[in-house]
């Protein structure tokens, strides 16, 4: 399995275009794992938005690793496989990057810190 960063290439060098069909099933094409935000891309407050479950199931019918993220720092990694599984997703927590979750990570293995952080935002 090919893991990419970004695009690469012939692709990357393209200006910033509307996808239409032929360029969406290249982009899909070309990554393995998709990197999706979660407000206003899944639902809106605690409103679904149409599509977007039935959107997610079929990249991940395509093989695709979906992992979903947000600046959200309000809700544990718990608390939002529990807002995600109400609203249709179909996700387990180690899918969920938060902002607060991934400050603390990187806190604890990249600066070898072991103590309680408040995180103010």
């Amino acid at each position: 399995m090919k893991t990419r960063v970004g695009l690469r290439g012939e692709m990357a060098k393209q200006k910033c275009k509307m996808l239409d069909l032929q360029n969406t099933k290249k982009v899909l094409e070309s990554v393995d794992v998709v990197l999706c935000d979660c407000d206003g891309v899944l639902w809106t407050g605690d409103t679904v938005i149409s599509g977007a479950p039935a959107a997610i199931d079929k990249l991940k019918a395509m093989g695709k690793k979906i992992l979903y993220v947000t600046n959200n720092s309000n809700k544990s990694r718990k608390e939002y496989v529990h807002k995600f599984l109400g609203m249709g997703y179909h996700v387990v927590d180690d899918e969920i990057f938060g902002a607060s979750y991934v400050t603390a990570e990187c806190l604890k293995t990249k600066y070898n810190y072991q103590g309680k952080v408040f995180i103010w935002t």
